[in-house]
């Protein structure tokens, strides 16, 4: 019930109205009694600085902060926690002491959602397709959790060099072997998927236009012992699932990390702990259904 102590949260984004954020944290609220109310605020970006302000002068819990303003947001914050300033891009900011601190939920919920499932990964080397803003959190989060090593696979374009000098930075920064392929490159890839390896992919090919591409080539060597994950969580089942499991490899898609980046974000804001299992519950029922009203 919303009254005068209800306090605000919200997420900072554009465009938002896709957003399953505010059905996950308003759901939570209510599940745990908790008197909170989460919007959308969809944000231009010369009100950015302003929209951020607000946070303060309501004593709102926090933001979330989604695309295009991860990074945007960062100098108009206090500080930021170690995860945020590694990967220099902020998805949660959280009103803490008159003060506002970054955070960065995506590795820590990408990490939690492996323990989650009872995936090993700390002996394991790690396969990344893609090299956005997702990826770059993914990797230094199994970067700070010492994995034995990271294989990212990008596009050979403009922005190669330069994320090819921020993952040698990292590298050398934490101690794990962080190496960049270009994209194409099938021999490189099938070299490593000799190993027993966990495949992520992080880019957006198998959804929206491109939902029905996979971004593994068909030559791609997968094998059963593989863990494949993509962080796409709509459709439920991507073209790369589908090719995984033909191989018999085990399969995730990213409804899981979703909830889980998203609890992190809950506890930093609450000091409660989301009822992850429910609510990644709820959320399958309302994708599932969603899939069957498309097709």
């Amino acid at each position: 019930m919303i009254n005068g102590e209800t306090r605000l949260a919200g997420i900072i984004a554009k465009p938002i109205k896709h957003s399953l954020s505010p059905y996950i944290h308003n759901t939570s609220f209510q599940l745990l009694n908790v008197n909170g109310v989460y919007v959308s605020f969809e944000t231009e970006a010369v009100n950015l600085r302003e929209a951020l302000s607000m946070i303060k002068i309501w004593e709102m819990y926090g933001v979330n902060i989604s695309m295009p303003y991860k990074r945007a947001v960062i100098p108009y914050l206090d500080s930021l926690s170690e995860e945020a300033e590694l990967t220099q891009a902020v998805n949660t900011v959280v009103l803490s002491d008159g003060k506002l601190i970054g955070h960065n939920t995506d590795g820590i919920g990408f990490v939690s959602f492996l323990e989650a499932e009872s995936i090993d990964y700390h002996r394991k080397e790690v396969v990344i397709l893609g090299a956005g803003g997702a990826a770059q959190a993914i990797v230094t989060q199994l970067a700070l959790q010492k994995v034995s090593a990271i294989h990212v696979f990008k596009r050979n374009n403009e922005t190669f060099s330069t994320i090819v000098a921020q993952m040698k930075q990292l590298s050398q920064h934490l101690g794990v072997a962080i190496s960049v392929y270009d994209f194409d490159d099938i021999n490189a890839l099938n070299y490593l998927l000799e190993k027993n390896v966990i495949l992520v992919n992080t880019t957006n090919v198998g959804m929206g236009a491109q939902a029905t591409s996979s971004p593994l080539s068909p030559q791609a060597k997968l094998r059963a012992e593989h863990t494949v994950i993509d962080i796409i969580y709509y459709p439920l089942v991507t073209p790369l699932m589908r090719q995984a499991r033909n191989m018999g490899c085990q399969t995730f898609n990213g409804l899981g990390m979703l909830v889980h980046q998203a609890a992190v974000s809950f506890e930093l804001w609450t000091g409660k702990a989301m009822p992850v299992n429910e609510i990644y519950k709820r959320l399958l029922v309302t994708l599932s259904g969603e899939e069957e009203n498309d097709n």
